[in-house]
């Protein structure tokens, strides 16, 4: 079945083609699915729904903005990605030729082709401005479920349920390099924005997130976020720092956490990790495959860690203070008064020209919400 709603704990695709895996998630985890008032966190009043995205038929299971901001890219279980115009709210193209859904999407550096990963176990690159697909990466085995473009965009590593990184060369297609990762399902990738050794990070079900030297293909740090309290929970998302220097990790105990790290090689055997430096909590996460951002252009100079949550909100940390600064209010259902989400946010991504946060709603939802701060 499509990604639907990007669960991490054995339904659908996702960690759901696992044989003999229950569907009933993490031991001793509590599970949230279900709409929460919370009203113990404050409202991010500031910020406003300025567009309600809507045109997919399935869950929307990845949002990510072009680098200047004009444009967004969303993927559904529907199997389509949509380019959406920021400003007027509108789909400009539809992308078609998946057989199964998408897991994921993400631009390239110079804003002209998007990349999706699919549950029919390859990769499409799209020229956004002709809406075609210039090329076709098979290989994987298994649901290809995150890629992620190096920074100057001659790269694109995939990884997925065949427990391997992909490195594809984008001037022809070809394969680069295959990495051997993990000892289970890889759920996350991200580049670091490195321009001389860009490192490449992945986050697998096996609890592990490693930090990977792309040019060598070398690991260079394992990471076991929940090592203490649950060594075995998977780790579902991965993102640097703009500045390279830290890293989210998420996990489905229902929190992230900011890495230090120092890139060494692993050898035959785990190094510790540097140091937890901060760890955000209040949000609900421990069935779905959650995508994290970063706000950092807020006219009030406050950064701060954006993530969806299973209560259908979306919640704002400040970034060093590690507080809720407020969420973006979600709803019980679609018949619901208000203008958020009526179901699961799974994927949350910030607009670098303005203070705009993106958000992509899970199977009953269907929709790309777009937040806009107001003073």
């Amino acid at each position: 079945m499509a990604a639907g709603s990007r669960p991490a704990n054995g339904e659908d695709s996702g960690l759901a083609a696992e044989p003999g895996r229950p569907n009933s998630g993490p031991p001793d985890v509590p599970k949230y699915n279900y709409y929460e008032p919370r009203p113990d966190v404050p409202t991010a009043s500031n910020y406003k729904v300025m567009h309600t995205l809507e045109g997919h038929k399935g869950a929307v299971t990845s949002i990510k903005f072009q680098r200047d901001g004009l444009l967004a890219a969303s993927g559904s279980a529907d199997g389509t990605a949509k380019i959406w115009d920021v400003k007027e709210g509108r789909c400009i193209h539809t992308l078609r030729g998946h057989k199964k859904g998408i897991n994921d999407v993400v631009w390239s550096w110079d804003g002209n082709t998007v990349a999706t990963a699919s549950d029919d176990r390859t990769l499409r690159i799209w020229d956004v401005r002709t809406q075609q697909c210039v090329r076709k990466l098979e290989g994987h085995t298994n649901f290809v479920m995150s890629c992620s473009f190096s920074a100057p965009g001659d790269i694109l590593a995939s990884a997925g349920f065949d427990e391997t990184i992909r490195l594809w060369c984008m001037h022809t297609g070809k394969l680069i390099r295959v990495i051997p990762a993990h000892s289970d399902p890889i759920l996350c990738l991200d580049f670091s924005a490195d321009l001389s050794k860009p490192m490449l990070a992945s986050a697998s079900k096996d609890g592990i997130c490693r930090v990977w030297l792309s040019h060598s293909g070398e690991c260079g740090r394992s990471i076991i976020p929940d090592a203490a309290e649950n060594p075995c929970l998977p780790v579902t998302f991965c993102k640097f720092t703009p500045n390279n220097k830290f890293l989210l990790l998420g996990t489905m105990a229902g929190r992230l956490q900011l890495w230090d790290f120092e890139p060494k090689s692993c050898g035959t055997g785990f190094l510790p990790p540097v140091s937890v430096k901060k760890t955000y909590v209040g949000h609900r996460n421990s069935r779905h495959i959650l995508q994290a951002a970063f706000m950092v252009n807020e006219p009030t100079g406050t950064k701060y860690v954006v993530c969806g949550s299973e209560d259908h909100h979306v919640f704002l940390w400040d970034l060093n203070q590690r507080t809720i600064a407020g969420i973006l209010r979600g709803r019980p259902g679609p018949d619901s008064p208000g203008d958020g989400h009526c179901d699961a946010v799974l994927s949350v991504d910030t607009n670098s020209l303005e203070p705009i946060i993106g958000s992509a709603g899970s199977t009953k939802d269907k929709t790309v919400k777009l937040w806009r701060y107001e003073a």
